[in-house]
């Protein structure tokens, strides 16, 4: 018997149904048993996406017996009814996809389907670790924190550090990347440093 059939007879006991989802460094959000990771296997309806997403949160039952086998390293939950779905991320579980121009000079992060945070140039976090750039999340995603933070929080301290979001690679290198240095960047004209962690 597979890990997954175990998980799911646990999980039918309780008359609950579990999924489990991957989501990459470029933000494509996958089923976990999926074989070959590409646009085409990629879940891409907004629609969708933004249900899936703004149910996004933290798991808190770790620690719980009738966590089943499989779901151990799925560290987030979008829940919908009586279905469960894990998550497990290469990074933040949120990945701004693109940024986009509005209204009176402002820009705004695009992430899930169709959801928009506004972009802060004095808010950019460079992760010493890694060399990833990250933008705090929005106010809704405040308690889920990236993998790596989550680690760091209980060896130190790092209160003043919001749970991070990660800007796509490709988002980088077309919008930032031709003004920017190891420790700055310039946007609209004006230098910013980029906040290490």
């Amino acid at each position: 018997m597979s890990v997954g059939t175990r998980s799911a007879r646990a999980a039918s006991k309780l008359n609950l149904r579990e999924y489990f989802y991957q989501i990459d460094l470029q933000g494509a959000l996958y089923l976990s048993d999926v074989k070959i990771r590409n646009m085409a296997t990629a879940y891409r309806d907004p629609k969708f996406l933004d249900f899936f997403f703004s149910r996004l949160t933290l798991r808190t039952d770790l620690s719980s017996k009738n966590v089943s086998l499989k779901s151990e390293d799925f560290l987030y939950e979008s829940r919908c009814g009586r279905e469960i779905n894990f998550i497990r991320s290469e990074d933040s579980p949120v990945v701004f996809q693109n940024l986009i121009e509005g209204h009176n000079n402002t820009h705004a992060l695009l992430w899930g389907g169709t959801f928009k945070t506004p972009f802060h140039p004095d808010q950019v976090y460079l992760n010493l670790d890694n060399g990833r750039l990250y933008h705090p999340l929005p106010e809704a995603l405040k308690a889920v924190p990236a993998p790596w933070q989550q680690v760091r929080k209980s060896g130190h301290s790092q209160s003043s550090v919001p749970a991070l979001g990660l800007l796509k690679s490709s988002l980088v290198q077309t919008n930032l990347a031709q003004h920017m240095d190891s420790e700055s960047m310039e946007w609209d004209g004006k230098q910013y440093a980029l906040i290490p962690v």
